[in-house]
């Protein structure tokens, strides 16, 4: 899982929603989205932009997840 993919998750989980709901409100399969949540296929810009849109955080704090080393 990519740090990318994590934060993602983390930030749909404690909204409280389902990858099927983020999909509806964004335009995207769940299946999509669970596999950029495990770090499978990398979010386009524009994806990356919808989904921190959705989730009411800046692009840059997904990103900022990237560059946070354990």
């Amino acid at each position: 899982m990519t740090l990318i993919g994590a934060e993602l998750r983390r930030l749909r989980k404690a909204r409280g929603l389902t990858l099927v709901a983020v999909g509806h409100a964004v335009g995207l399969s769940f299946s999509f989205l669970s596999d950029m949540e495990r770090g499978r296929t990398e979010p386009s810009l524009s994806t990356l932009r919808k989904l921190a849109q959705l989730y009411g955080v800046s692009m840059a704090a997904i990103v900022a997840a990237e560059e946070v080393q354990p």
